[in-house]
């Protein structure tokens, strides 16, 4: 009688496994959206955050603020120094007093690309095909241990010329959480293939947030970030947002 049960219930988690395992990319991501509250996330109109970073063995505090459509800015303070990144949907400018200069510099298209990135409120998969990106399953990995999908994702280049940029997202088989990204970043003007680990999630207002990122390069720690606190639609003005008043 006892081996009886536990073959059935050995065949029961091997079937669960199975299940796990025969899902498709649709029903990942359904469940992804699911589990992070993409429907509430869509109607955020701004989110702050307040980081504390660290990198380069420096404590460097960081405030994101994000409004819709598109819009961003970030404040660093870095060795008693101030630096000031605004978006405005269209034009962004930096603040970068180290350079010797505190007058406010236009971005460069890359750099425009990077904040278009950062003001994205929204996952990366939501909408994927209207946005004319291609996204696929191509398999399983284990990151920190547990097994994850890994879906490639490659998004609609920004001109015909150029290339679509290309990353990997990793998805707990169990959780459904967004728990890894491969992407290659711009880093003091070179591009470098980058690990980001997203981890200790908690809910806000319906969404599920992450409080915990860490970098990676060639398997070494580059920066981690512990989120201090989420703010969900605290009125934000769109002057904010444009070029930065000069001191």
């Amino acid at each position: 009688m006892k081996k009886l049960i536990f073959l059935m219930l050995t065949g029961l988690i091997s079937t669960m496994a199975i299940n796990a395992q025969n899902l498709k990319l649709d029903q990942i991501l359904s469940k992804h959206f699911e589990v992070s509250g993409q429907d509430k996330l869509s109607q955020l109109k701004t989110l702050k955050m307040v980081i504390k970073m660290s990198a380069m063995g420096m404590e460097m505090p960081m405030t994101l603020y994000r409004k819709r459509p598109g819009k961003m800015r970030m404040e660093m303070e870095m060795q008693g120094m101030k630096m000031i990144q605004t978006f405005n949907g269209v034009e962004g400018y930096m603040v970068a007093p180290w350079t010797g200069s505190t007058e406010p510099q236009k971005s460069s298209d890359d750099q425009i690309a990077q904040f278009k990135e950062q003001a994205d409120m929204d996952s990366k998969f939501y909408n994927y095909k209207e946005k004319g990106d291609q996204l696929e399953l191509v398999g399983t990995e284990d990151v920190n241990g547990k097994k994850a999908y890994k879906l490639k994702l490659v998004e609609k280049a920004a001109t015909e010329s150029a290339a679509g940029q290309t990353s990997f997202h990793f998805i707990d088989c169990e959780n459904f959480n967004l728990v890894k990204i491969i992407a290659t970043t711009n880093m003091q003007g070179v591009d470098t293939e980058t690990e980001n680990y997203f981890t200790d999630y908690k809910q806000v207002d319906g969404v599920s947030l992450f409080y915990r990122m860490e970098m990676k390069a060639g398997g070494n720690l580059v920066s981690k970030m512990n989120i201090e606190e989420y703010k969900i639609n605290e009125e934000l003005s769109d002057d904010l947002f444009e070029k930065p008043i000069s001191k």
